[in-house]
């Protein structure tokens, strides 16, 4: 069992930065595909595959806990490779969920949410529809999801990102640039929402649902669930997928991914990779903690003005990704990548 301690800490990679470590599958590794065109050997196989072809009796999954610190943008929390944490051991009689290969053979960590699988801050599920085609996996009306500790914030379509917040009293569109906006809430405003995978509920904690907007100002929020950028949903170039939860959704996880025969090298006989996820956010325990810090100890959720009737929710602006929205597959930096794979998070190895 290998146990390492992670800090995640928000930036483009300048300064201090080492690099990050790719927890992906293999299939998508640059490095990899470049060195197996000149060697037959594995020697540009990503860390995970290494460590999984030396010792073949260690089990192929890893597993993360993200801590929950703050407000602000420094997190921390535990990697394992080949075991769960102590505390997590539930997780492993989860129900498996498939990790799904797409349509177009790319691997991300990737499953199905189920059927209008979000349950609304009034209680009500979300419609959602996939943009993906002729889907060969799920329902028209399930969602393909992709985890990605790498995203501060979860990426959604825009209709369900506006069904989370558009209700909000109070609530306004910031638009930008370098990515299609964010919506703005007030920071006292308690919002509660829910996943479904495979029947299991998944609570969201409200601390996770929005953010400072800057460390002066404790009464503007920025969304966390923020609409997905065309650039981003590209199936062709990225994959077939719908919504990329990141940190704000994973700190209310515990996440086991089993690698099973994604790993470079490995035949049919490993077994089909598949997900688990184990709650571990409380409710009532997170109604406590957001009144602590959001509202001074002082619990006035009671008395919070409702949502706003449906017929009167605000919309955020439509964004495509024609030519009169370059900015969001070239930003000004220089940079060849797109603008998803630059504003990350960046993981760093703390101990072993």
């Amino acid at each position: 069992m290998m146990i390492v301690s992670v800090n995640v800490i928000e930036g483009q990679g300048e300064g201090d930065t080492q690099g990050i470590i790719g927890l992906g599958p293999s299939a998508e590794s640059k490095v990899l595909s470049a060195v197996e065109s000149s060697n037959s050997n594995v020697d540009g196989a990503p860390p995970l595959d290494r460590i999984f072809q030396q010792n073949t009796s260690t089990p192929n999954y890893l597993a993360v806990f993200l801590n929950r610190d703050d407000d602000g943008s420094t997190q921390s929390g535990q990697l394992s490779i080949g075991s769960v944490l102590p505390d997590f051991e539930a997780v492993t009689s989860q129900p498996k969920l498939k990790a799904l290969t797409d349509q177009y053979g790319i691997q991300h960590w990737e499953t199905l949410l189920d059927a209008n699988g979000i349950i609304g801050p009034d209680g009500n599920n979300i419609t959602t529809k996939t943009t993906i085609s002729n889907p060969t996996e799920g329902t028209t009306n399930q969602f393909h999801v992709a985890f990605d500790t790498g995203f501060t914030y979860p990426q959604m379509t825009q209709d369900v990102a506006d069904a989370i917040y558009g209700r909000v009293p109070g609530a306004k569109f910031v638009t930008q640039e370098s990515s299609p906006g964010y919506w703005l809430i007030p920071c006292d405003y308690e919002l509660n929402i829910s996943f479904y995978f495979d029947n299991v509920k998944y609570p969201i904690h409200p601390l996770d649902l929005s953010t400072p907007e800057s460390s002066n100002n404790d009464k503007n929020c920025m969304s966390t669930f923020q609409q997905i950028s065309p650039s981003t949903a590209d199936h062709k170039e990225f994959g077939a997928f719908d919504i990329i939860l990141g940190m704000a959704f994973l700190r209310n996880v515990y996440l086991l991914i089993d690698f099973g025969d994604f790993v470079d090298g490995s035949n049919s006989s490993v077994g089909d990779p598949y997900i688990q996820l184990l709650s571990i956010t409380d409710p009532s325990t997170a109604h406590e903690q957001f009144v602590k810090e959001r509202l001074g100890g002082v619990d006035t959720t009671g008395s919070q003005a409702a949502l706003v009737p449906e017929s009167e929710a605000q919309h955020s602006p439509s964004v495509s990704s024609d030519s009169n929205n370059e900015d969001f597959n070239n930003n000004s930096d220089d940079s060849d990548e797109p603008w998803y794979k630059r504003w990350q998070v960046w993981a760093f190895v703390g101990g072993a």
